[in-house]
């Protein structure tokens, strides 16, 4: 929080005066502290909400700041490419988390699909989206292709109610997974399905 210049009198009351030779003072004192403290906050008087934070202002950091046991720490960090992001360390200098992200980031979309992805704390990527499955099997990408292990799929038929694909990941020689293939759980063949999903990954 910044603090505003004001004129705090810290000698109100004077040891010599009563309480009514010090009313103004105190009453000026008040109205001073109440003035710095509505910058950034809710006023003192501003009902259920009074006292809330409006406004937070984190210390801009490239190296980050020491944690020693016990201590977290949450700061601002300029990220290549981005603008500067909210990241967290816990205690004893662990690995930075980045906990805020640019942006939802959308792949090259067509009629046939529309998909995206993000990057959640801790390493982790959620691709999402839309596609238009022709027929069984089909290859999804995972663009870009950096995931290193599958935390959780989700695949839901988005026309009449049936039941999810069957997906397998596929795996480069590079050791990461860049595609998943889909099939059908029913032996008759299925075309033209629209599917809605989101894949977890570590990253």
């Amino acid at each position: 929080m910044t603090t505003p210049e004001f004129q705090y009198n810290q000698n109100i009351p004077n040891v010599n005066d009563d309480l009514a030779t010090s009313q103004g003072g105190f009453l000026s004192n008040f109205q001073q502290l109440y003035n710095a403290f509505a910058q950034n906050h809710v006023p003192l008087d501003g009902g259920a909400t009074a006292g809330n934070h409006t406004i937070v202002e984190l210390l801009n950091s490239v190296a980050g700041f020491e944690t020693s046991a016990g201590e977290l720490s949450l700061y601002a960090k300029p990220i290549q490419g981005q603008t500067g992001q909210l990241l967290l360390r816990t205690q004893g200098n662990s690995q930075d988390i980045q906990y805020t992200n640019y942006q939802l980031y959308s792949l090259n979309q067509t009629t046939q699909r529309l998909q995206f992805f993000t990057v959640l704390p801790g390493k982790i990527m959620i691709y999402y989206g839309i596609v238009s499955v022709p027929g069984y099997p089909y290859i999804l990408d995972l663009n870009p292709s950096i995931a290193k292990n599958i935390i959780s799929v989700n695949f839901c038929p988005g026309g009449t109610p049936s039941q999810p694909p069957l997906v397998d990941p596929v795996t480069s020689v590079d050791g990461f997974i860049k595609q998943l293939k889909i099939v059908t759980p029913f032996s008759l063949p299925i075309k033209n399905e629209l599917i809605f999903y989101i894949v977890m990954v570590n990253i």
